[in-house]
């Protein structure tokens, strides 16, 4: 434990204070300095002092908080030792009464009362940030002022004097820095930040301080503050967003954001919500929305990214702690030379490598693991192949599952997924909606502004709420979800989604409409649509099936309970998978796939599905130009719209063209239902 000298008078001794002048036999005798170590407080005295025995409580009289042990006495420098039982704690305040002392010459030194203390050392999070009044207009019964609330959760009583309080806006160049006035901070207790006209209004609910440079200093849509010790320690920080209120009601003002549980220290916008006090706030006092909530999760590096050729940031899903990492826990074909917090960002994770990342190379990244977060978690170990990006073309991310209709009090998503061998920059994306005449935005919001990458074979589920998606559907892949501010609006029946890169360009395109989910439904929301296979056209309507029950009616973030594998080159020229197929909707075998390839292009095509008994119950094609090879659906439905019934029935697949060649192909299947 650290602790400060406290001088009583200029002159000091020995080596705990310098420049000690003599004293004349005739001046009284001095207490000149005394200093507090572990379980001794050393007491220095102007000029040596007489001899004294015990009992000791004769000449120190301390409260009952402390038992005095033993005294020990040095003549140079004159110092006497006081041992103690316990260590004395910090914050804390123990009288002493030194009494009947004499110099060598018997000069009688005049009774003196020490009061024995030592500043506390503030601890991470000893000092938390812990409710935020961002837009207190209009006002619900609070004053129309902005604060930030400090909740001491320690034991200590901190001195905060000389401590930075920041606070920067996602537009600002730089941070406003504001060093905060004395104060004893109490363990247990509150504190308002607030504007110097605020001050009177808001003390009223607890002790304040005027720190903040504006009367509308805290930014609506989220800030990014922290608070910093005087060694520049980060005790405390948080960057929030208007999402984190959770009710888009109380998001326009009057109400606060309160933390639910202040011992959650690296929990972020989970732990925080909209107050539910009925004065729109609770500013001096426990939180409303304070709840014991004791779940943790592990923390994961969720993502990764390469800004530049000689640099790789990690993304971690908790906040990490101040203890980093060494280099040798990250193994990379080029050495890491250097790993750092990002600024201010305690969720990215730098590493400077010593060579640069070439272009066209994969890459093998492992990480041991033991990442700390700042609740002293440990970080599982993680690989990453990956590589430089590229440009992303044509259909090498792809629209894989929209939810346009969630239900209620859900958020709508949509989920893309990088069907090629490349490593995909997000920030070069870009999501849009066709108007009714087909034209797109003037301005397209792009995924994120981070460099992230989306490398093969990932999904990647953008929302309004991210988290929230997460938690309906108990998603346990928090790398493939991204919080998207900015997405577009789905219309709920029916419309024209865009992924485009950033030069406009189109990258895949989907047609979706309501009436493209199963006729077995009989809800009206909450299930998305998924694509059948990625590598057919998403604007193809039979390309799109209704998320089976089984799944939740949505599988965000990961493969598509509808997904159907085509199938491989086989002899025959027209083949149906599965031959018996169940479309009622559980993700297994829903949908009946017809695959041609033909060695002839162009060709004329035509799919006519019957029943046993020769009667035509869907015309599946009707005189479509073929490709070479393909695959159609048939979800079990009529002409009319209506779920067929079990039995066998025959696929009519007839291709044709202008020279006169004709293949005519029939081909059995069975439409079956599970027993319930």
């Amino acid at each position: 434990m650290k602790y400060l000298i406290f001088i009583v008078i200029a002159v000091c001794f020995g080596r705990y204070c310098a420049n000690a002048q003599p004293q004349s036999e005739t001046e009284p005798l001095k207490i000149t300095a005394w200093e507090v170590a572990e379980k001794q407080i050393h007491i220095g005295f102007s000029k040596p002092i007489s001899e004294f025995s015990e009992p000791f409580a004769q000449f120190f009289s301390i409260d009952e908080r402390m038992n005095l042990v033993d005294v020990l006495h040095t003549s140079e420098p004159p110092t006497v030792t006081l041992l103690l039982s316990d260590e004395i704690r910090c914050g804390l305040i123990h009288i002493l009464l030194i009494k009947g002392f004499e110099d060598a010459q018997g000069n009688a030194m005049r009774d003196t009362t020490l009061y024995i203390s030592t500043l506390c050392i503030a601890e991470p999070s000893d000092i938390i940030i812990n409710e935020i009044m961002a837009d207190p207009s209009p006002s619900v019964r609070l004053p129309e002022h902005e604060y930030v609330e400090l909740y001491n959760r320690s034991e200590k009583n901190i001195q905060i004097g000389g401590w930075t309080f920041s606070y920067k806006s996602a537009t600002a160049a730089n941070p406003t820095n504001v060093i905060m006035p004395p104060y004893l901070f109490p363990s247990g207790g509150y504190l308002l930040l607030v504007h110097q006209n605020a001050a009177s209004d808001l003390s009223a609910y607890g002790a304040t301080l005027s720190v903040l440079h504006s009367t509308t200093a805290i930014v609506n849509s989220g800030l990014f503050m922290k608070l910093i010790d005087n060694t520049g320690t980060v005790i405390s920080w948080v960057d929030f967003n208007d999402d984190w209120y959770g009710d888009p009601s109380k998001s326009n003002g009057g109400w606060s954001l309160e933390q639910i549980n202040p011992d959650l220290i690296c929990s972020v916008e989970s732990n925080w919500k909209a107050s539910t006090g009925r004065n729109g706030g609770t500013p001096g006092q426990q939180n409303s929305v304070h709840a014991p909530v004791s779940m943790i999760q592990a923390p994961e590096i969720i993502r990764i990214a390469t800004p530049d050729v000689h640099t790789i940031l990690l993304y971690v899903s908790n906040p990490l702690g101040n203890i980093l990492p060494d280099v040798s826990q990250f193994q990379i074909k080029t050495k890491v030379d250097r790993v750092e917090i990002v600024e201010n960002n305690f969720s990215q994770l730098q590493l400077s490598l010593q060579s640069p990342l070439r272009e066209g190379e994969c890459y093998d990244l492992s990480i041991t693991g033991n990442l700390l977060d700042c609740a002293g978690y440990k970080t599982p170990p993680t690989n990453f192949h990956f590589a430089l990006p590229q440009d992303v073309d044509d259909n090498d991310v792809i629209i894989n599952e929209i939810m346009f209709n969630p239900a209620p009090n859900g958020y709508s998503f949509v989920e893309l997924y990088n069907r090629s061998k490349k490593a995909i920059k997000l920030s070069d994306l870009r999501l849009a909606l066709r108007n009714s005449n087909g034209e797109l935005p003037n301005n397209l919001q792009e995924l994120t502004n981070e460099p992230f990458l989306l490398l093969p074979g990932q999904y990647l589920v953008v929302s309004r709420n991210a988290e929230a998606v997460k938690q309906q559907y108990m998603a346990t892949n928090p790398s493939a979800f991204l919080q998207m501010r900015n997405m577009p609006a789905l219309t709920r029946t029916s419309g024209r989604l865009v992924l485009l890169d950033r030069s406009r360009h189109v990258i895949d395109e989907v047609h979706y409409d309501n009436s493209q989910h199963a006729d077995l439904l009989n809800i009206n929301s909450g299930v998305s649509l998924e694509r059948i296979n990625p590598n057919l056209a998403g604007l193809v309507p039979a390309n799109w099936q209704s998320a089976s029950q089984t799944a939740g009616f949505a599988t965000p973030g990961k493969q598509n309970s509808q997904y159907l594998e085509l199938v491989g080159a086989t002899n025959a020229e027209v083949s149906v998978h599965p031959e018996v197929f169940s479309p009622d909707n559980d993700g297994i075998d829903d949908v009946l796939s017809i695959n041609y390839r033909f060695d002839t292009p162009s060709l004329i095509g035509e799919v006519i599905i019957f029943d046993s008994s020769g009667r035509v119950k869907k015309n599946l094609v009707n005189r479509q130009i073929l490709s070479t090879e393909g695959v159609f659906f048939w979800d079990g439905l009529d002409n009319n719209g209506r779920s067929s019934l079990t039995g066998i029935y025959i696929v009519f697949f007839r291709a044709y063209n202008s020279a006169g060649l004709e293949k005519i192909y029939k081909i059995p299947c069975v439409l079956a239902k599970k027993m319930k």
